[in-house]
């Protein structure tokens, strides 16, 4: 009953237009031509800094927490 008051717009045969490809915006192209030079020394000192700073701050905690 609902179908003859609103009927289906598609044919159930028939399969919707598939999207046209979306056009990549201007950032995209930008950082697909960027590629940034990766000093394994740098990466291994920001390593040993994010560890040394961790630590520090669970040793903080820990400390902490015997206190009470």
């Amino acid at each position: 009953m609902s179908l003859q008051r609103e009927p289906r717009k598609q044919a159930l045969n028939s399969s919707p237009a598939p999207a046209p490809d979306p056009k990549p915006s201007m950032i995209d192209e930008w950082s697909v031509s960027v590629k940034p030079n990766a000093d394994p020394t740098v990466i291994k000192k920001h390593i040993e800094k994010m560890v040394e700073v961790s630590v520090r701050r669970h040793d903080c905690s820990v400390l902490s927490g015997l206190e009470d």
